[in-house]
């Protein structure tokens, strides 16, 4: 024991020089300066500086005799680690089966044909002519890569697209009779290569207050003079990095926006603005009223999964353990696959059989010399979007 003394002394001569920070002091007496991110049933996550993008490391409860908070608190793991250890144990060593049976390759072929059925169908209501379309409909493809469903997850997505606006959700059911656990700090989002994931670490937020100094001199006070001082208190909220997902029921993730949020070239001739208005118009670049790229009204063509310009992905990682130590992670591949022209802003009354598929919907962009006032005028880069 002398070896925790020696350690808590340490600990009160340097708490000066920590007091921002956490304090793990290990079962050998060694004192670590970190900064907690999770405390799982078996695992301690942290990491070693205060930034986002420092690496999470682990390390087991039962190596831990004693954990001081930054805010004071003081939590003494002797008497827990080693019944934490037993009752994890036989969790920690259940390996993931990533192989899927022959029935779950089945359901996911079923799955992908299905919603590349659902991408298909939409039509232009109209007759097709030679006008200028207006607007843009494109519809949401399931590449064949994608795992959607195994022996015990199945993934299924929604979007919302008022006007320009796109967004989309991820709903993750467990197939199971076991809690599944989501691991929020490998599962994400990712769009045009740029990934955003379903954790954020630490969120901090402070609030200032001023009072009065009540010892102030009677000179000061009759002058008018008052001595104040700035007392700041912060606090430090730590979001949850592993959810859970009972036996045989489902999860809905955070909704996230179909594309990055700054003002960006997405493809060749496909832009997307944000303000504060519209957060994620977009905008397509099929050249001006006179160039034989511009989209016509009811004009539809389609790709596929390799030529595609416009690419999403669900990566998610998931585990039978709290801690993650052993996971599996599959992903639900997005892409492009219809497009169609039409003219004025609402797609309901143009486009049919649309509401079974994954969509988006954008604007043209365009000049309209006949006096039609109708253009963006982005001007960027020049470019024009290619037909496939």
């Amino acid at each position: 024991m002398n070896k925790f003394f020696i350690a808590l002394i340490v600990l009160l001569c340097s708490v000066q020089s920590i007091v921002a920070q956490d304090v793990l002091i290990t079962t050998e007496g060694e004192v670590m300066t970190v900064y907690i991110d999770d405390i799982g049933s078996s695992t301690i996550y942290y990491k070693t500086e205060n930034s986002a993008n420092a690496s999470l490391q682990r390390i087991e409860k039962s190596k831990i005799y004693m954990i001081k908070k930054a805010d004071g608190t003081k939590i003494d793991m002797s008497s827990a680690a080693t019944p934490t250890q037993q009752a994890t144990a036989p969790a920690a060593s259940q390996p993931m089966n990533t192989e899927l049976s022959d029935e779950a390759k089945q359901r996911n072929k079923e799955l992908i044909d299905a919603a590349n059925r659902a991408a298909s169908q939409p039509e232009y209501k109209e007759s097709i002519d030679n006008k200028l379309a207006q607007s843009v409909f494109a519809t949401l493809g399931i590449a064949d890569n994608s795992i959607i469903s195994n022996d015990d997850i199945e993934l299924s997505y929604s979007n919302e697209s008022k006007y320009e606006e796109s967004t989309i959700s991820l709903t993750v059911m467990n197939k199971t009779n076991k809690i599944i656990y989501l691991d929020l700090a490998n599962t994400s989002f990712i769009s045009e290569g740029e990934s955003s994931p379903y954790y954020i670490p630490i969120a901090y937020s402070s609030s200032k207050s001023k009072t009065g100094d009540a010892n102030a001199g009677t000179f000061a006070g009759a002058m008018g003079i008052h001595d104040y001082q700035t007392n700041i208190q912060t606090s430090t909220v730590y979001s949850q990095r592993v959810i859970s997902i009972p036996p045989m029921s489902q999860k809905k993730l955070d909704t996230k926006w179909m594309f990055p949020t700054h003002n960006h070239l997405i493809c060749h001739g496909v832009y997307c603005q944000h303000d504060k208005e519209r957060k994620g118009m977009i905008t397509f670049n099929f050249g001006d009223k006179k160039s034989s790229n511009a989209l016509r009204n009811g004009e539809t063509f389609c790709f596929d999964q390799d030529n595609s310009p416009i690419k999403f992905t669900f990566f998610v990682t998931y585990s039978f353990n709290e801690d993650c130590e052993s996971s599996n992670s599959v992903s639900l591949n997005l892409f492009m696959k219809k497009v169609i022209g039409f003219t004025g802003f609402y797609s309901r009354d143009k486009i049919r059989d649309f509401s079974d598929t994954g969509y988006f919907r954008g604007y043209i962009d365009f000049k309209d010399s006949s006096g039609g006032v109708y253009a963006h005028h982005y001007n960027y880069e020049g470019t024009f979007f290619k037909r496939p």
